[in-house]
């Protein structure tokens, strides 16, 4: 949600990769000492309106998206246990602020919270250089928690992405056209859920709403890009290609 990255996508293919919806495991049920089932609810599906309003908001997908009455309502329905956090998460992402660990921290735990309560689906990723492996070929539709683990030596990514109804192209196509598109001609193409990352040997974690039709899943990290890599236009050497062009793209089929 509140940490949407650049649209760089890699997503890579992996022939061990299972071919079965029910990879998709369901979470466990809410926690009576979290607050009570309605509660639970409205919090859950405040967190799902914030990513979504948080996603257009970082791609401009949508100026008519109040994100700060979004937020303040997700704010409003969260328990008593996690509020707190989830007000530091949404005030970091208003300030523009998702890099400090005080943001990091806070949706750590509101992930978190949502896994042991909202009683969503869930899917184990694992990236290595350059592929992803866990994502089945058909998922169920609904939310999702992406549990994303980075087994490889480089700083990985999983950015998810609807195609739209009717859209015809391969993701490999949809990438060159989605690069060159003006932000506001992309919904016209592909519907961004998110993203998630992680440094090398670390892990994280993301909730997606997964709707019937075409998606992939896709890394857009330069090539060599590790944690003691210089930020981005203070190199000496320009960056490497995105992942996806060593194949870490990966397209999946979401049923209702």
């Amino acid at each position: 949600m509140l940490a949407a990255a650049a649209l760089v996508l890699a997503s890579c293919g992996d022939d061990g990769d299972t071919d079965e919806a029910s990879a998709v495991t369901t979470g466990p049920p809410a926690d009576s000492a979290a607050g009570s089932e309605a509660s639970i609810a409205a919090y859950c599906q405040g967190h799902l309106d914030a990513n979504a309003a948080a996603t257009a908001a970082e791609f401009d997908l949508d100026p008519t998206v109040d994100v700060d009455g979004v937020f303040a309502e997700w704010v409003e329905a969260s328990p008593a246990a996690i509020r707190s956090d989830v007000e530091t998460a949404t005030s970091a992402f208003a300030a523009g602020d998702v890099e400090s660990p005080e943001f990091g921290q806070a949706y750590d735990a509101v992930v978190t919270f949502t896994r042991e309560n909202c009683g969503f689906g869930e899917l184990a990723v694992t990236a290595t250089e350059y592929s992803f492996a866990g994502i089945p070929e058909t998922i169920e539709a609904g939310p999702a928690v992406v549990a994303f683990e980075n087994d490889g030596n480089e700083i990985h990514h999983i950015i998810m992405i609807q195609v739209n109804d009717g859209v015809t192209e391969s993701p490999e196509e949809l990438l060159e056209e989605l690069f060159e598109l003006p932000e506001d001609e992309v919904p016209t193409k592909v519907s961004l859920l998110g993203e998630t990352f992680a440094l090398p040997g670390e892990d994280g974690a993301e909730l997606f709403d997964l709707q019937p039709g075409r998606h992939f899943a896709v890394c857009v990290i330069p090539t060599g890009t590790t944690p003691d890599s210089p930020p981005p236009g203070e190199g000496t050497d320009p960056p490497g290609p995105p992942h996806f062009v060593h194949g870490m793209i990966q397209e999946f089929t979401v049923e209702a």
